[in-house]
């Protein structure tokens, strides 16, 4: 990683940080940072919708969970690498997308991580104050030619709507997100294909959690913190899991080849 990209980085991150103070004064958040911070720029570059406080932080009101949420990530924990839909996404990236020596970034719009409950409040406000941030950060991290895929079609809409490909001079693709709400659409990808009945028993949890020990291994966090992540991972692989990783299996299938 170069001194210059580094600084870049750095001097972005303050304006990240900057910007999550200026969401607190009406919604309660707090900057959770990104796990991968890329020596070069990338190939690919995945944006997700924001952080949530999710089963990470436990506590009876917003502002214990912030307290506990600004404790983990001062030892180490960082966003997209916590739940079993976490490591499936990077699982499928590095086994479906990437091939040796490409690499890819994985970010947020809104970089606040905040309860379900009021990150729908003013969404589209926040995400417009976001926008300029995420463009420098594309712009940073990523290679002119690279790809950038939108977790969830709302995010894709607000991405197009305020000519995204224009200002960051990336092409932008979409795949579904990897909620419960979106299992419908998950659904869609199995229907009449006979190729899932071929996947569905050659994929196991294992290979999620070989991911996960990767990722946790490399990071400097507190091993309790490790711990805790690890253990709360299901040790079997439900068939709703497996049918998000054969969507985003044939998504990049389609993103590899240009005829997304």
């Amino acid at each position: 990683m170069s001194d210059n990209f580094l600084h870049s980085y750095r001097i972005l991150e303050h304006e990240f940080k900057n910007q999550v103070q200026k969401d607190s004064a009406e919604l309660k958040s707090i900057y959770l940072p990104n796990p991968i911070i890329p020596e070069e720029p990338v190939d690919y570059v995945f944006v997700g919708m924001e952080p949530s406080l999710g089963s990470w932080t436990e506590g009876k009101s917003d502002d214990d969970r912030l307290k506990i949420a600004q404790d983990k990530i001062d030892r180490g924990f960082r966003n997209f690498e916590c739940s079993i839909e976490d490591f499936s996404i990077h699982y499928c990236i590095r086994n479906y997308l990437c091939q040796d020596p490409e690499k890819y970034y994985i970010t947020d719009l809104s970089k606040g991580a905040m309860s379900t409950s009021l990150a729908k409040k003013k969404r589209n406000k926040r995400y417009e104050s976001w926008y300029p941030l995420l463009i420098k950060e594309i712009t940073l991290v990523s290679k002119p030619e690279a790809k950038v895929i939108a977790i969830g079609y709302g995010l894709h809409g607000f991405l197009l709507k305020h000519q995204f490909e224009e200002k960051a001079g990336r092409k932008i693709y979409r795949i579904p997100h990897y909620s419960k709400q979106a299992v419908g659409c998950h659904n869609k990808y199995i229907a009449d294909n006979a190729q899932y009945e071929g996947f569905y028993p050659l994929i196991s949890i294992n290979d999620i959690l070989k991911v996960a020990e990767d990722m946790l291994s490399k990071r400097e966090t507190d091993d309790n913190i490790k711990k805790e992540i690890y253990n709360k991972l299901p040790k079997t692989l439900a068939e709703a899991k497996k049918k998000l990783i054969f969507c985003y299996k044939s998504e990049f299938e389609k993103i590899k080849s240009g005829c997304s």
